[in-house]
């Protein structure tokens, strides 16, 4: 009898403005103040020093990390400002919540690169770094994300909302933008993220 062995998460570093530590959004999905040793060992970088909007001011570059493939300057100092790290079980999951992130409100808070052990590497790109200003994470947000999360992973066994989640992920990448039209309408929030009538 052949035992399948687990795989190892994917760590995937994003910047946040939030004071929490830690944070389970779901089976396996958590969010965690990244630390130094973990930025060196992704990132190659240390001593990160950010603005009061969180954009970077300074680092100190050293031997090791992932090397970053990016002609462009500024989506690589938007990856080098992260301050938290997505540990999740496989990209699906990762992309759903990184949906769910951007129907938050409109900010420069994204997925980009996920890392797993073993050098396996997974892109959500091009990231969505529109927005003028990180996505804030509150105690009492942290249900609301929870829920729309929920239903963007119901959605994935329903196929017109599943269409509707796929073309407006699509739109978050692809636009510059914050995503617009049903995906920021009241009766899309109120059909599928709020199934209840939460939202009057």
């Amino acid at each position: 009898m052949t035992t399948q062995t687990a795989q190892p998460p994917y760590e995937y570093p994003l910047a946040l403005d939030s004071e929490l530590e830690s944070v389970t959004l779901a089976d396996d999905l958590v969010l965690k103040r990244l630390d130094e040793p973990t930025r060196e060992r992704l990132l190659g970088i240390s001593n990160l020093k950010l603005d009061s909007s969180g954009r970077v001011k300074s680092f100190t570059s050293n031997a090791g990390g992932h090397e970053l493939l990016s002609p462009d300057l500024d989506r690589t100092m938007i990856f080098y400002a992260s301050n938290f790290l997505l540990v999740a079980p496989n990209t699906a999951l990762a992309n759903d919540f990184n949906f769910a992130l951007k129907l938050l409100g409109n900010s420069w808070s994204s997925l980009f690169i996920g890392y797993r052990q073993g050098g396996t590497v997974a892109f959500s790109a091009p990231p969505c770094y529109f927005g003028q200003k990180r996505q804030k994470l509150r105690e009492h947000i942290v249900p609301e994300l929870q829920h729309v999360l929920a239903a963007i992973s119901r959605a994935e066994n329903e196929a017109k909302l599943g269409l509707m989640v796929t073309s407006g992920y699509t739109q978050c990448q692809m636009r510059r933008g914050a995503p617009v039209g049903l995906l920021k309408s009241r009766l899309f929030w109120k059909c599928f993220c709020f199934p209840s009538n939460q939202l009057s």
